[in-house]
């Protein structure tokens, strides 16, 4: 119901009609065209079905379908829908049976998902409650059913507690489809795709999707987004960007067939693409992403393996240069939704991706996983309200400040066109601290300038990159991370090929100097002279923040923007964490998405009942205190000075919140409104192995948080306070499996947590 491509904007469709088609010939046309997701095309084809049958439901519910999928008016959808819901549906529906003019209950859903686009939430969840009354609770589309109730909840919890950044349109968009944008590392250089039509006096167009680029110049402004020459002959979509902005992946295609394509830049310019062939066992099609080293890709493609649809895969390049058979990244974050827009941030750690498969706020939501050193990745993280929508929201893009990111979304779009917006973060986004540094040699002569720079690890004299300078540049650039010491080799190669040894430098990258862009000159990193000093490293040249650099600790802090704890181990923050709720849906019968979070932490408990062999200082009544370790939970501290109002955990049982007593937590919310707004946090959660046969554990972690929720906001309510205006509510959902419980923990005194608990934290 929410399909970004819109595989009619790729040209012609090869179904042809007859001469004076029947109804029949028409339906079958129109479900042809249906398939294969050329949405518009079909439009006039049941325009004319209907022409001949006008009384046929199921006709008109597939145009509807066409007109939605197209990115028609909502207002125009919803009139369309609203002629299919008067009468009958079909009990038993054969979309390609031209006989059945009855349409399928799932109509009901479709004008559900056009409410909650336009966000009149009330009449979607009365939609879904005529599907349910229509269909009952064992229906094939049941599921789906849960998924929109839980979206809508969802937008309205997100909608409710925005997170601290700041969304935008982009001046570089036109009045067609600008989608897909890819972001060098440095932040300095987009790419992207755009069906738009060129200006007079620009290079005509070729009635197809280009690629086009944009560059940031010093006063924050984009430029005027010129097209790229790729000699691409069909549609050119954007797929990725190496971090320097030397290799362009695209993928040509003509809605049929698709082929994955890189452009490299030379001194002369960005040269014809050829065809990307990584291995026998990857695809050439569909999306590819490279790590910043290009040692390791995630591609995004469907496979009779996967969980459904689009799913994401990791490949790493072996030392023969040939790569791995494709590994998924696992059930956490592939589903039998669309997992694409895959997006490896400079850090090397963090993933970007789009998904329909989540529960979200709409259409395609952008989510964050990490890479483990394991080389799993974390459970992942919805990117939360502003970054999504209610509409599709995905290719999002960041650079290496973690402060500065780009996304395509739909919203504000009156005819579904796909927009580029620019998101302002405030808070820490990237797992790893790196820094971009470029070396300029435009002062150096000719003679001295060195034909590549060899990193090194300073520890290990490790090889870790040979840098060659940029095309049609006296530069170089590469990216260092922090806590880290380098040495960093000048070479030079003569007319006759002997290598010369110009300088050595140790470069140290503080561990608290945080991430960014560093430009210099190569005579600053090298003092002057770039000519051979015998291998002496000389004293390790520090590498500080300088002024482009927009996201060190010392800036956030004197701007009052952030607090940054940099302990060891030390997972995302917990506003990050929090964007994982996963709110339960109410049909019966659903099969709700599972959503698992991350692991490794202790938080601070009180027991209200426990065990006999639990120590009778875990025995401790509800109190009002900072949080200190009592017993260890598989779980996130909630972060910062983050004071524990409240816990409950059972060991053997099941947590029953409604016989909790919240008085001392509504007096302390109050207190602390008086001098701020605070941020309650409230955290429900579940065991895995836990198994009832009425509700499902998904239903019981929720069930868990939203009671305290609702009588939490009810009681300070009747106290003169309102959500939003004088405190913040954030609410997280958990379904944890036993085995996560840390070794440490499995074997002392304190028996491991069974995850049956409930936290209200304050901060």
């Amino acid at each position: 119901m929410c399909g970004v491509m819109a595989a009619d904007s790729w040209g012609t469709s090869e179904v042809k009609k007859p001469k004076n088609p029947t109804f029949g010939d028409l339906f079958k046309e129109g479900c042809t065209l249906m398939e294969e997701g050329f949405w518009s095309e079909a439009i006039p084809v049941w325009t004319e079905a209907i022409e001949l049958r006008p009384g046929h439901r199921n006709a008109m519910y597939k145009r509807a379908v066409c007109i939605f999928e197209s990115g028609a008016n909502l207002a125009l959808v919803q009139t369309e829908l609203q002629a299919c819901l008067d009468g009958d549906f079909a009990q038993r529906y054969d979309p390609f049976n031209e006989f059945n003019d009855l349409p399928p209950v799932e109509v009901w859903l479709w004008m559900a998902t056009v409410n909650h686009r336009i966000m009149n939430f009330d009449e979607a969840r009365k939609d879904i409650g005529r599907f349910v009354e229509e269909a009952g609770s064992k229906h094939v589309s049941a599921d789906l059913a849960s998924k929109l109730i839980a979206e809508i909840q969802f937008t309205q919890v997100q909608m409710d507690n925005p997170r601290d950044m700041s969304v935008q349109k982009m001046q570089i968009n036109s009045p067609e489809e600008d989608s897909h944008p890819v972001l060098t590392a440095d932040g300095s250089t987009m790419f992207f795709s755009s069906s738009r039509v060129p200006e007079s006096g620009e290079a005509p167009g070729r009635g197809f999707r280009d690629v086009y680029v944009t560059r940031l110049g010093d006063d924050n402004v984009w430029s005027k987004p010129e097209r790229l020459d790729l000699g691409v002959e069909k549609h050119a979509q954007v797929i990725s960007v190496d971090p320097y902005g030397v290799e362009l992946v695209v993928e040509e295609h003509d809605g049929w067939v698709t082929d994955r394509r890189v452009s490299v830049r030379t001194e002369k310019g960005w040269a014809e693409v050829e065809d990307l062939v990584l291995d026998k066992h990857i695809p050439n099609h569909g999306e590819v992403v490279f790590f910043p080293g290009k040692d390791r890709i995630i591609a995004s493609v469907v496979d009779r393996k996967g969980e459904g649809g689009f799913d994401l895969y990791e490949s790493e390049r072996r030392g023969d240069g040939t790569w791995t058979a494709l590994r998924p990244l696992g059930t956490e974050v592939n589903t039998w939704g669309d997992e694409i827009t895959p997006f490896v941030a400079p850090d090397g750690q963090t993933l970007f991706y789009a998904s329909d498969g989540l529960v979200g706020m709409g259409g395609f939501d952008v989510y964050r996983s990490v890479r483990n050193e394991s080389g799993t990745y974390s459970p992942p993280v919805n990117m939360g309200y502003p970054i999504n929508s209610v509409e599709d929201d995905l290719g999002f893009v960041i650079d290496a400040t973690g402060k500065k990111a780009y996304v395509s979304s739909r919203r504000d779009v009156s005819e579904g066109d796909l927009d580029l917006y620019e998101v302002n973060l405030q808070e820490k986004t990237l797992e790893r601290d790196v820094v971009v540094v470029t070396l300029h040699a435009e002062e150096t002569e000719n003679e001295a300038v060195p034909n590549q720079l060899i990193l090194r690890d300073a520890q290990s004299q490790n090889e870790i990159n040979r840098i060659a300078s940029l095309p049609g540049e006296k530069a170089f650039q590469f990216i260092l991370e922090t806590g880290s010491t380098y040495v960093l080799e000048a070479e030079s190669v003569d007319a006759e090929g002997e290598v010369a040894l110009l300088n050595v430098r140790t470069i140290d990258v503080p561990e608290d100097r945080g991430s960014g862009v560093v430009d210099m000159s190569i005579h600053t990193l090298y003092g002057g002279d770039l000519m051979a000093s015998n291998g002496d490293h000389g004293t390790p040249f520090v590498l500080m923040p300088d002024a482009r650099t927009q996201s060190s600790e010392s800036t956030l802090k004197s701007n009052g923007l952030v607090e940054l704890q940099r302990e060891e181990n030390q997972e995302k923050e917990v506003q990050d964490e929090s964007e994982l709720q996963s709110l339960s849906p109410t049909v019966s019968g659903e099969k709700p998405t599972k959503n698992v979070t991350t692991e490794e932490a202790e938080v601070s408990v009180v027991i209200e009942e426990a065990q006999p062999e639990v120590p009778a200082l875990l025995k401790s009544a509800f109190a009002a205190f900072i949080s200190e370790p009592i017993c260890g939970i598989v779980t996130k501290p909630a972060g910062g000075q983050a004071q524990l109002l409240l816990a409950v955990q059972l060991y053997g049982a099941q947590i029953h919140s409604g016989r909790m007593t919240l008085e001392a937590t509504i007096d302390q919310v109050v207190i602390a409104s008086q001098n701020a707004r605070p941020v309650v946090r409230i955290e429900g959660s579940a065991s895995a192995k836990t198994r009832l046969a009425s509700k499902s554990n998904e239903v019981l972690a929720n069930d868990r948080v939203m009671d305290v929720y609702l009588r939490m906001r009810d009681a300070l309510l009747a106290k003169g306070l309102v959500a939003g205006d004088d405190y913040v509510m954030e609410v997280i959902r958990r379904v944890q499996p036993d085995a996560d419980t840390p070794s440490e923990l499995r074997h002392s005194d304190v028996p491991p947590a069974t995850f049956q608990y409930v936290r209200v934290d304050i901060r």
